[in-house]
This record gives C-alpha cells, structure tokens and sequence, in this order.
C-alpha cells in the first residue's frame, strides 16, 4: 500500500533484527522507536529476519508522541 511504500523510500535505510538460527529465546526481543514530537513525522522500515528453527517472541514498542509511518517486514 502507498503508505508502506512511502516509509520504504524516507526511512533511509531499514533496521534489521536477525534471530540466528537453532536459536529459541527464553525472553521477549524487544525494540523500542521513540518519537520526540507531535509536529515530526518519522518514516520507518523494520525487517525481522528468523533463521530456520528459531522461536523468538519480537515485541515492536513504540513511545513518544512522533506520528509515525513504517512497514515491517518478516
């Protein structure tokens, strides 16, 4: 969708979390994106990479009061 893309082509780059794999995480893996203001738009690109037989709970916290646009990608 336009909104999705749009985040893809601003972000300036994506963040990736890449879960090794055989791994399986005993807490939840979480990722915290914070936003400073209500006037900023953040555009954001997330990709959760999980290797083969890896179990992770992935937690996507967002605080702050920035208005924010992004895709995540699994």
């Amino acid at each position: 969708d336009r909104p999705s893309a749009r985040a893809v082509a601003n972000a300036g780059g994506a963040v990736l979390l890449d879960v090794p794999a055989d791994l399986e995480a005993t807490a939840p893996v979480v990722v915290t994106l914070t936003g400073a203001g209500a006037e900023d738009l953040v555009w954001g690109h997330v990709v959760v990479r999980l290797g083969r037989h890896s179990k992770a709970t992935i937690v996507l916290r967002h605080t702050g009061s920035a208005r924010y646009a992004a895709t995540t990608t699994v």
